[in-house]
């Protein structure tokens, strides 16, 4: 369904019944209120190129596969809370039915890594291989956690050429693309680095408005569209960060306070100061009129992290910044929002730092 320039997919219930081939790993909710994905512009192309397996009515009748014709595997590449895990369960969701536990497995890297341990340890590792080479539908999460083991990567590898002979799909999912996963064995890493890369990021200003309405209707929030258009301008960063700003409003309601006072989290302060020491910086620099190309990208990270991370307004982060002025903060968001689906750099400082701010 497209509402004006947002794309929203509705995905299958979470409630797969008895006989699903997912382990312990396969998670019901994955944070979502709805059992859909909404894709403004900036996630349009993978959503996209994803339609036919998110949105095709599987036969449960028919057990021929119908492969979409990508190169695989396909990588799907997105910063945590981009809805990667929501997009890959729906799929397995959704082709379940046809294809069964002997088509289809949903693995996360760690889990596919236990399972070649075990079957190694029992002695079953061919019955295992051979199963993995039945399948129609392979999914594995979190490639970037995948264990450096020469052994266990190898097997990844060989699994993936012998899906591709079969016509099989194989979609991984990762916070950062293969050629910056200094972990991987050097075929392996090859190997991904020539797949179809989709590139997911956090909801834009359109899908997180269409996001907020219909958990609003869905919670029967008392909130108007006025209010609605505010706390998505205002919000950023993961739909589970956005529909929080609403259960915030909500509790604000019944207690009778002002709405915007009820954000919560860290300080600007305090994300200055860690983006400081990560680049080997004084705060006083970082602050400072220097135009050097490492300040001006440190503080254009220190304003998107200040603006996923915190409530802070533009023209807060830019008196937080040495008094810069709104329109200098809001290029250096936008230029960042612009390089990080292809900057693999600017993927892996922005994953760095939300690492130790979300641990302090």
């Amino acid at each position: 369904m497209q509402v004006d320039e947002v794309l929203r997919i509705d995905l299958p219930p979470a409630d797969l019944g008895t006989g699903s081939p997912h382990g312990d790993s396969f998670a019901a909710g994955s944070g979502a209120e709805l059992n859909c994905f909404v894709a403004g512009p900036e996630n349009r192309l993978p959503i996209r190129a994803l339609e036919h397996l998110l949105t095709a009515e599987p036969d449960g009748d028919n057990k021929k596969w119908q492969s979409p014709g990508w190169i695989s595997p396909l990588m799907l590449i997105g910063p945590a809370g981009s809805g990667k895990t929501l997009l890959v369960q729906g799929i397995v969701r959704r082709w379940f039915p046809a294809l069964g536990d002997e088509g289809v497995a949903y693995f996360t890297a760690i889990d596919f890594s236990r399972g070649l341990q075990t079957s190694r340890s029992e002695g079953t590792l061919p019955e295992f291989r051979e199963l993995l080479r039945k399948l129609r539908l392979l999914v594995i999460e979190d490639l970037h956690k995948l264990p450096p083991s020469l052994t266990i990567q190898r097997e990844l590898r060989d699994l993936l050429d012998r899906c591709e002979e079969r016509d099989a799909t194989v979609i991984c999912t990762s916070r950062m693309a293969p050629t910056t996963q200094q972990q991987l064995e050097a075929g392996l890493r090859d190997r991904l680095s020539g797949s179809l890369m989709l590139w997911l990021n956090h909801p834009g200003a359109a899908a997180r408005l269409e996001l907020l309405k219909l958990v609003a209707v869905e919670r029967e929030t008392p909130i108007d569209d006025r209010q609605l258009r505010t706390l998505a301008e205002s919000a950023s960063g993961p739909a589970c960060q956005i529909v929080r700003g609403l259960r915030e409003w909500e509790i604000a309601v019944e207690v009778g306070s002002n709405p915007g006072e009820y954000r919560t989290g860290l300080s600007a302060k305090e994300v200055i100061a860690v983006v400081a020491r990560y680049f080997g910086l004084t705060q006083a620099a970082l602050k400072g009129p220097a135009r050097r190309k490492t300040l001006v990208f440190a503080r254009s990270i220190a304003v998107y992290l200040l603006r996923t991370l915190t409530s802070v307004s533009y023209a807060e982060i830019g008196r937080a910044l040495g008094n810069r002025d709104h329109s200098t903060v809001m290029h250096a968001m936008t230029s960042i929002q612009q390089s990080l689906p292809s900057d693999c750099q600017t993927q892996k400082t922005l994953e760095d730092l939300r690492r130790i701010l979300l641990a302090v």
